[in-house]
């Protein structure tokens, strides 16, 4: 449940980024760390 919600808030916080054309590669990255990081929460 929590994973499929951090999907959808992800995905969200993506289509913003695109809409502000702030949708960087740095950017990418650093989102991809955060969400990993939301997951290893989650998990432990």
């Amino acid at each position: 449940m929590q994973i499929t919600a951090v999907q959808l808030s992800r995905k969200k916080a993506v289509q913003a980024a695109k809409t502000t054309g702030r949708y960087w590669k740095p950017w990418h990255l650093t989102w991809n760390i955060v969400s990993l990081v939301v997951l290893a929460i989650a998990y432990f």
